[in-house]
C-alpha cells in the first residue's frame, strides 16, 4: 500500500523493512543494499516521501540497488513516519513500465498534513475496480452512488486543505470490498447491492476472499490506526454520501447533512445545533442510523476514545466543483468549532 510521508529522510536515518518478492527474483542482499547505499539512495527516497501519489522509483542497473521486478518494500523509519510503502521497479526487465504501480495496488490515498489534532477518513471515496478484478457489472454503475460515496474525495481534499490534516481516502470501490464493514459482515464483498447482482462476487471463494481482504481491508485499516496510535489526534471527521431519494422509492430525503454515531454522541450533539444555526437541514442519525452503519468509527474512533463527527453529505450537493467548496465553507467553521469544545 503506498502511502507517503510529507517528511524529509534523512540520510542518517536507520532504515527498518520487510520485503516480499511479488514476481521471480531473490531478494538476497537487499538489506545491505539499502543500507550500505542509503546516502545515495536517500535523494530518491525524499523524492518519494515527499507526495501522497504513487511515485515510480527506478534504481537502475548498479548491482547495488538492482531490485527484482515489483518487489514491494515497506520502509519504517523512526522519528519521520509510521510506515512508508513504495513499489521499486528494475529497469532491467522490459515489461516493468508496463506492470508499474496502479491503483489496484492502493488500498489507501494519503492526503498528507502536518496538523495531528484532526484525522480525516473516507472509506468510500473511489469507484476504482482494479483490472484483475471482474464483477461482472455493467459499467456504467461504476459512477453511481451503488460503487462510490459522491463528492467525497473532492470534500475530503477542501477540508484537509482547510485544517492541513492528515486524510486517509479508501482507493477500491465499495463493490470489490466495503471498507466500512466489519470482517464478519455478510455486505463485506456484497454479493448484491442497491437491487443489483454482482456475479464476480457471488463467484469468489473462501481464498479469493481472503485474498482482497489482505490486499485492501487489512492495510486500510492498519494504516489509519498506525497514524492514530503516532498522532493521538483529538477529533477524527469521517465523510460519506447519499443519494438525494432512495432507488427503490421516489420520496426525496430532505436532508442536506446527517450526522451519525453509536454510542459515542460528544461530537454529533455539538455540531448538529452548529449546523442548524447556519441553515443547514441536519438528520440525527439520518440517513443511516450510527447505530447500525458505524463499522469504521467504531473500530478508530469509538475504539480509541476518540470524538468524531461522522458526515452524511447528500451527493447533489457536492456533485462538482461550485458545491465542493460552498459545503466546504460551511462545515470547516462547524468542525473547527466542535473541535475546540472537545479540547
Amino acid at each position: 500500500m503506498p502511502i507517503a510521508a510529507n517528511k524529509a529522510l534523512q540520510p542518517q536515518s536507520r532504515i527498518f523493512f520487510h520485503a516480499t518478492a511479488l514476481k521471480n527474483g531473490e531478494i538476497a542482499g537487499l538489506a545491505g543494499a539499502i543500507e550500505t547505499r542509503l546516502g545515495h539512495l536517500a535523494r530518491r527516497l525524499r523524492m518519494l516521501c515527499s507526495t501522497g501519489q504513487p511515485v515510480l522509483f527506478l534504481p537502475g542497473r548498479s548491482p547495488m540497488v538492482r531490485l527484482p521486478c515489483e518487489v514491494r518494500i515497506i520502509l519504517v523509519w523512526r522519528g519521520i513516519s509510521p510506515k512508508c510503502h513504495a513499489t521499486f521497479l528494475d529497469r532491467a526487465d522490459p515489461g516493468c513500465e508496463k506492470r508499474r504501480m496502479a491503483p489496484a495496488n492502493l488500498p489507501a490515498t494519503l492526503i498528507e498534513g502536518d496538523a495531528r489534532r484532526l484525522i480525516l477518513i473516507g472509506d468510500h471515496a473511489s469507484n476504482h475496480v482494479p483490472r484483475d478484478i471482474e464483477l461482472g457489472i455493467p459499467e456504467r454503475l461504476l459512477g453511481e452512488h451503488v460503487a462510490i460515496d459522491i463528492g467525497v474525495a473532492p470534500l475530503a481534499r477542501a477540508i484537509c486543505a482547510r485544517f492541513g490534516c492528515v486524510g486517509y481516502l479508501g482507493a477500491v470501490s465499495r463493490l470489490v470490498i466495503d471498507l466500512n464493514r466489519e470482517l464478519d459482515a455478510p455486505g463485506l464483498i456484497p454479493r448484491h447491492s442497491d437491487g443489483y447482482d454482482i456475479p464476480g462476487n457471488q463467484a469468489l471463494d473462501e481464498p479469493g476472499r481472503r485474498a482482497r481482504i489482505d490486499r485492501w481491508w487489512s492495510p486500510y485499516h492498519d494504516a489509519v490506526a498506525d497514524r492514530i496510535a503516532t498522532d493521538r489526534p483529538r477529533m477524527l471527521i469521517s465523510l460519506h454520501s447519499f443519494t438525494p431519494a432512495m432507488a427503490t422509492c421516489d420520496k426525496p430525503r430532505p436532508w442536506q447533512i446527517g450526522l451519525l454515531y453509536n454510542e459515542d454522541d460528544r461530537g454529533a450533539r455539538i455540531a448538529m445545533p452548529l449546523l442548524e444555526a447556519a441553515g443547514v437541514v441536519t438528520g440525527d442519525n439520518l440517513p443511516y442510523s450510527g447505530k447500525l452503519l458505524n463499522a469504521t468509527v467504531n473500530r478508530h474512533a469509538e475504539g480509541n476514545g476518540i470524538a468524531y463527527l461522522n458526515f452524511e453529505v447528500r451527493q447533489d450537493l457536492v456533485s462538482d466543483a461550485a458545491g465542493v467548496a460552498h459545503w466546504a465553507e460551511i462545515l470547516a467553521p462547524v468542525i473547527e468549532r466542535t473541535a475546540e469544545i472537545l479540547a
